[in-house]
């Protein structure tokens, strides 16, 4: 049986790991972590 996530059930992480100057258009960036939501490790 596979696995479902709910990807809305996830909080979003905003920002980048860019260095300055490179993060200025990332800065606002939303994304997801699928890592979370199945507990990988």
């Amino acid at each position: 049986m596979a696995m479902r996530i709910d990807v809305t059930g996830i909080a979003p992480v905003i920002g980048t790991l860019y260095p300055p100057p490179f993060d200025k258009r990332w800065r606002a960036s939303e994304r997801r972590w699928l890592r979370d939501a199945v507990a990988l490790t």
